[in-house]
């Protein structure tokens, strides 16, 4: 495999919430918590950080068990009582700690600090357009899974070269929005899809950029649920006809091979199982590349696992 290969890390890190609740059947709010500024989906974003890893090192790292954590008896958001909140906005209403979610995102982009990495956020953990601002301006990349998840990271001020277009069932015209919309890539979960994008793409005149997501067949050792990376799960193209489906979209005028993934499962409280479709995953992408076929990234994704009882994660 070649040494100046990409990594792109896919994350449903977690965008620390706690719930005002009542009984009233009443809209909902979602709000953004903070000492410093308060963040609004009305915000105009700025651009992202061209070096998202570098200027990420230095974020806050508040943990999100103290992010909200009680005051003198009162339930706090940072510094900011959420019975204040509650009778401000209403009830039900959604609060997120923004010291919280940049403490999150920069624990992982110390992580990948110095190396050629793109960190992405799965925007189906989280949707809300001032927690999509806020990552935004971060520098993050997002991962996304429909045409609306597309609009609201762009509306947000994300940016459409830092897009990574996943999941089963694109139609046509999502397709045509992310390839009008100059995204960074397109995930293929099968040869029908690969047929699907070529013909969308020969339609514009234009190529589109593709990578494979390749089911390694190794058990993340999660709730089979949400368990993504075996062999009998749905997701992904098998791992015997990924170097055939490679060749075959190699030979595509209107493809752009840039890439390669994979997506083993969620709640993953133990790295070893990750490690090791890593390695399969290495292992192919060198066979691909040795066939003359170059791939410019890999795509690592899964949802680190967090302690909802008695987890331990690693």
């Amino acid at each position: 495999m070649s040494a100046n290969i990409r990594i792109l890390c896919v994350s449903f890190f977690s965008a620390w919430r706690s719930r005002c609740s009542s009984a009233a059947g009443r809209r909902g709010r979602c709000i953004c918590a903070t000492i410093r500024r308060r963040a609004s989906s009305r915000q105009s974003p700025r651009r992202p950080s061209r070096y998202p890893i570098r200027a990420a090192t230095t974020l806050n790292k508040t943990r999100h068990d103290v992010a909200f954590a009680y005051r003198n008896g009162t339930l706090c958001a940072e510094q900011v009582s959420l019975e204040d909140i509650a009778r401000r906005f209403g009830t039900p209403c959604y609060v997120y700690s923004r010291a919280a979610i940049e403490g999150a995102y920069g624990e992982f982009a110390q992580a990948l600090h110095g190396r050629d990495a793109m960190l992405c956020y799965s925007v189906k953990a989280n949707s809300n357009l001032a927690v999509l601002a806020l990552l935004a301006r971060l520098g993050a990349g997002f991962d996304i899974v429909s045409g609306g998840e597309l609009a609201r990271v762009l509306a947000a001020g994300g940016d459409p070269r830092k897009i990574l277009f996943s999941g089963v069932g694109k139609t046509t015209d999502e397709i045509r929005l992310a390839l009008e919309k100059n995204i960074y890539c397109i995930n293929l979960e099968s040869a029908a899809e690969l047929e699907r994008v070529a013909a969308v793409a020969r339609e514009l005149g234009r190529r589109a950029p593709v990578a494979f997501r390749v089911n390694p067949d190794v058990d993340a050792r999660t709730h089979p649920y949400i368990s993504t990376g075996l062999r009998e799960n749905k997701f992904g193209v098998a791992h015997r006809d990924a170097e055939r489906l490679y060749a075959k979209a190699a030979a595509m005028p209107a493809l752009e091979v840039i890439g390669i993934g994979c997506h083993i499962g969620s709640q993953l409280v133990d790295p070893a199982p990750l490690a090791a479709a890593v390695e399969r995953l290495a292992a192919l992408a060198g066979r691909i590349e040795a066939a003359g076929i170059r791939l410019r990234h890999l795509d690592l994704g899964g949802g680190i696992g967090i302690r909802y009882r008695d987890e331990t994660p690693r």
